[in-house]
């Protein structure tokens, strides 16, 4: 019996012993996962076709380092994906890799240019980078190839365990040597040259048939899409296969598009894949969103975005070269025409107005007839209208104005597609400096056009008690649209709560200030932005405001600082090096002179309504334009309403001229 007894007590223990092991840690009783990632120099969608033919998820990577929209050194790319971040190492310092007697690898004089980081980003951490995180957690690198690829996978001293310097493209070698590798390695850097031999892309796709149970990223320098117009340098394709996936489109929370993602989220990906923390990376894992024909879906994108950005380019053009024209005719002509000065000006808000309207209508497939059709309506309307609303107590701005404010804020909430479809609110993807919500461009729109908006309804309301629940809700409405949750414009919301306290200023104080008053005007803008920030680090999706303070408090003010001055760097460019600073000292010069030969002498009722609304927008967007880095171009929209509010002011003094 006692025999028995003891047999029944060992099974017992031996079958607690295999379920403890089936629930422990997966890091300990269970194999770690074999990635193979492969850098392409180049892709066009046929071999995309051909190598994500077997059940992968497809998406455009964005490419973007630290420098500001040109093409960088694949040195620079390569150790952005290492770090984690955009940044940039000064030319030459890549000196190539050699093999050592042990057989590992070693980037040559790998120490300057970690050195070379160390004094040009202040936040660069040696243990951060992709090859020491994983080695201290006892997961394994190894290489293959030529080239500064090589970056990728070299720890803080720029060795690599396991690998060879250079390629052969032959299919018995590659994956000979991937088999000897892959034994110690769990991680494999492949850096595979296509050069346009076709042979090889065979090659590769075969490779990736062969170890059918081993992950694979895939990545592209560059997207060859065929089209006769190619202005991409920043997106190209991203290939990422799993033994059990299915076909889809590759997004993350980074840049919250399906079909998008950025070289940032390459590292918390490899990271979470092997269990580590990733928490504190700027990028975000991969998601897949179902989708059975995923490379026609990125070839479609890649049009459709390319065609947006050269169709915003083209009619920023159209706009700065007209407002040009304008101001300087309204600054040196003695015998001034109002009338024509009108017409331009209603001409390029009705343009805002028409391109949220053209992108429910997939314009975008031809750029001339976007332009086209978007010019000539623009003009027409804005000669037409005013003629049929004549009479009316509203004039072209307050119509066109409050319409595009609804548009807006429908698109926000409901269909973001109205948006980022039009020229003025489509976000640069190529150049990768804002993925979703709404862009400066169309925050300074949708600030302006809200004031107009506001007071037009409450002058033609003439009921008090409606004012001032305009003169709240309508501003708190601009902050909820901006929020992390919608617009994700962290300098847009400062701006708007600027703008908030501005119209509680004027409207709720009505301008009686003093000391006392000050302090609750402070309060509630402190408590503005704290829910802000609360909401953002609280939040279910998150957002990148709530994701930097979250960064700031674990790494410090040298974060905080390291914003500072990238946002800056990007705001003096702006003002040096592109048509954006001619314009804004432009408009700034002529509304000084208007406001000393005009605005102040206004007295009639009506037009002291629209001198309050041109202060309240001339005002928050000189806050607009010190508190983003793209603000030159909040600053410019928000005065070219006030400009065309100036124009027809001027006219209505003047009506015998038109």
């Amino acid at each position: 019996m006692k025999s028995i007894y003891i047999k029944k007590v060992v099974f017992f223990l031996i079958i607690c012993g295999i379920f403890y092991c089936s629930i422990g840690d997966n890091t300990v009783f269970a194999a770690k996962p074999k990635t193979i990632m492969i850098i392409l120099d180049e892709l066009d969608k046929q071999q995309i076709k051909k190598l994500a033919s077997n059940k992968c998820a497809v998406g455009l990577i964005n490419n973007r380092t630290a420098s500001l929209y040109k093409s960088d050194e694949e040195e620079s790319y390569f150790m952005t994906l290492a770090c984690g971040r955009r940044i940039r190492i000064s030319d030459g310092l890549y000196k190539g890799v050699r093999k050592l007697h042990n057989g590992k690898l070693q980037v040559i004089e790998y120490q300057e240019i970690l050195n070379d980081l160390k004094q040009n980003f202040s936040y660069f951490s040696q243990e951060k980078i992709l090859g020491q995180c994983l080695s201290e957690n006892e997961v394994s690198i190894g290489y293959i190839g030529e080239g500064s690829a090589a970056l990728i996978a070299a720890n803080n001293k720029g060795i690599i365990n396991y690998g060879e310097n250079h390629i052969i493209y032959k299919e018995q070698w590659l994956s000979k040597q991937t088999e000897k590798i892959m034994k110690d390695a769990d991680l494999l850097i492949v850096s595979y040259n296509l050069r346009g031999k076709e042979n090889r892309v065979d090659i590769l796709n075969n490779y990736i048939n062969e170890f059918s149970e081993v992950n694979f990223i895939v990545i592209s320098l560059y997207m060859n899409a065929g089209l006769s117009i190619n202005i991409n340098s920043g997106l190209s394709p991203v290939i990422y296969k799993t033994p059990h996936q299915s076909e889809g489109l590759l997004t993350t929370n980074t840049t919250k598009r399906i079909g998008i993602i950025t070289n940032l989220d390459i590292l918390p990906q490899l990271a979470s894949m092997y269990g580590l923390d990733n928490t504190h990376y700027i990028g975000n894992i991969f998601e897949i969103q179902s989708n059975p024909y995923p490379t026609k879906a990125i070839e479609k994108d890649f049009i459709k975005y390319q065609n947006l950005n050269i169709i915003r380019y083209i009619l920023y053009s159209i706009v700065i070269a007209a407002e040009l024209f304008v101001i300087i005719s309204w600054l040196i002509s003695k015998k001034k025409n109002i009338c024509r000065y009108q017409v331009i000006m209603n001409s390029i808000i009705m343009s805002i107005f028409l391109s949220f309207i053209m992108s429910i209508f997939i314009f975008y497939r031809s750029i001339i007839a976007y332009c086209f059709v978007l010019v000539i309506f623009s003009i027409l309307l804005a000669v037409k209208i005013p003629k049929k609303i004549s009479n009316q107590k509203f004039n072209l701005i307050q119509l066109v104005s409050a319409a595009t404010y609804i548009l807006i804020i429908f698109g926000s909430f409901f269909n973001e597609d109205i948006v980022y479809d039009s020229y003025i609110g489509f976000n640069n993807l190529f150049a990768g400096g804002r993925f979703y919500g709404l862009n400066n461009g169309i925050m300074g729109v949708f600030l302006a056009t809200s004031v107009i908006f506001c007071y037009t309804i409450s002058r033609l309301t003439r009921n008090k008690k409606l004012g001032m629940i305009l003169y709240l809700l309508v501003p708190s409405l601009n902050l909820i649209v901006l929020s992390g949750r919608y617009g994700a414009n962290a300098g847009g919301y400062l701006t708007a709560t600027v703008l908030f306290l501005l119209i509680v200023y004027y409207e709720i104080f009505e301008k009686r200030f003093n000391k006392l008053r000050m302090i609750p005007i402070i309060f509630l803008g402190v408590i503005i932005l704290m829910v802000n920030f609360y909401v953002d680090i609280k939040g279910i999706n998150g957002s990148h405001t709530g994701d930097f303070i979250i960064r700031v408090n674990e790494f410090g003010f040298a974060e905080l600082i390291n914003m500072i001055e990238a946002k800056i760097k990007q705001l003096i460019f702006m003002l040096l090096m592109s048509p954006w600073g001619i314009i804004i000292i432009s408009q700034s010069f002529l509304i000084i002179r208007l406001y000393k030969k005009i605005f102040l002498k206004i007295t009639e009722n009506d037009d002291i309504h629209i001198f309050k609304e041109i202060n309240i927008i001339f005002i928050v967007s000189l806050v607009g334009l010190l508190l983003n880095d793209t603000g030159v171009i909040a600053f410019t929209y928000m005065n070219t309403y006030v400009i065309a509010m100036a124009a027809s002011l001027h006219n209505t003094e003047r009506r015998g001229l038109c």
